[in-house]
């Protein structure tokens, strides 16, 4: 995702990413932060999202492979909560 910007831009499967980059970070805390391995996994995830998340200039598309996971939960909400520019399909 770094470099890419557009009109429209798909992020595919993103609760999958999440949990590959759970996996990719677990047991790689650096003690020298003063975070727990889960907070430095947790800012480690925030971080990519943030990568994938703001490359959409007009249109962003998240599709999930499971709409029950916790990312799923969290986006479900914010589609409720603004349902006038999110459309939750």
């Amino acid at each position: 995702a770094r470099g890419l910007e557009g009109w429209c831009v798909c992020c595919m499967e993103l609760d999958q990413m999440v949990e590959e980059k759970r996996r990719e970070q677990n047991g790689k805390s650096n003690p020298l932060l003063l975070q727990s391995e889960e907070d430095s996994i947790k800012m480690n995830i925030e971080n990519w999202l943030m990568i994938a998340l703001t490359r959409a200039i007009d249109t962003l598309v998240i599709t999930l492979k499971d709409p029950f996971s916790k990312e799923g939960k969290v986006l479900k909400v914010l589609a409720d909560e603004y349902s006038d520019y999110v459309t939750w399909i």
